[in-house]
């Protein structure tokens, strides 16, 4: 997660994981390529096969048209990221996060988070940057690896500073 903007009323964190993005695009270019090379194969001997033949090749169409359709929804998805925005003067906090067809947003007031802090997970060795409102819940900001922990105590501050300077 990086911080995109930083002001002294405004400030926003956002996450892409262009690695996974980038795989996911891999993924649907060659189910495209698959796609494309059953229609074809299909078409020239369309005249040949009888119905069943005729059917499974529709299935495997099928099938690949939604092996495209699946890569290029998680591509969409790893591509949007997370992005949160910490905005002083209207007194918000606003968190979009990928999520299928459509991305999920919460939006709360600043005044409603209690906590800010890094928890562990040592069972999968990770560690996450979560806010605590003051309703008990629980939103996730980040999740990286232990070893990346360091980034995550340097995002705690700034947001931190943030939160809580007056201004």
């Amino acid at each position: 997660m990086k911080i995109v903007e930083h002001s002294p009323t405004r400030l926003i964190l956002r996450q892409q994981q262009a690695l996974l993005a980038a795989f996911f695009a891999l993924f649907a270019l060659v189910c495209l390529v698959m796609l494309v090379a059953l229609f074809l194969q299909g078409i020239t001997r369309l005249g040949l096969m009888n119905l069943f033949q005729v059917i499974g090749w529709l299935a495997w169409l099928g099938v690949a048209g939604v092996l495209v359709a699946l890569g290029l929804l998680a591509w969409a998805g790893a591509q949007r990221g997370t992005r949160c925005t910490f905005d002083k003067q209207a007194g918000t906090f606003v968190l979009e996060r990928a999520g299928g067809l459509r991305p999920s947003i919460r939006h709360g007031s600043l005044y409603s988070i209690a906590q800010l802090d890094v928890e562990h997970n040592a069972e999968v060795r990770q560690a996450g940057l979560f806010l605590r409102l003051r309703s008990g819940e629980r939103l996730p900001l980040l999740t990286v690896p232990a070893h990346d922990e360091t980034h995550l105590r340097g995002l705690l501050s700034t947001v931190r500073t943030f939160l809580w300077q007056p201004g």
